[in-house]
């Protein structure tokens, strides 16, 4: 799905907004916290992205709990590792070699082929 698709623009959007204000307004009325709105939020996200390639799914999923449990273990929640300074390179290598692979990959590919001169036309 893109932004400018009427799927987007004449459905998923309205419901989205319409959503969460509704659940925003509920859970301010009996003073709760905000969770649920926060919860639907992320369930509409992670649609969104699945929207264009349900595989693609699995892999936010496990990039969202590697961020999770280095961001609760550099936070000192977990063990005695806060403040680790490999722990916050190892996840920007991670976010960044995530990155790299799925959006720089084969345009870094073709233009070393190209360099070298194996290019197949």
């Amino acid at each position: 799905m893109q932004f400018n698709s009427y799927i987007f623009i004449l459905c998923f959007l309205p419901v989205t907004l319409a959503g969460y204000f509704v659940l925003n307004r509920i859970a301010l009325k009996q003073g709760k916290t905000l969770t649920l709105p926060n919860l639907f939020l992320l369930a509409m996200s992670l649609w969104f992205y699945a929207y264009f390639n349900v595989t693609y799914l699995l892999l936010i999923l496990i990039s969202i709990a590697v961020n999770f449990c280095l961001g609760k273990c550099l936070n000192g929640d977990v063990g005695n590792c806060k403040g680790s300074k490999a722990l916050l390179a190892l996840g920007i290598v991670f976010n960044t070699g995530l990155i790299f692979y799925f959006k720089y990959y084969d345009f870094f590919i073709g233009n070393l082929n190209i360099y070298s001169g194996r290019t197949s036309t």
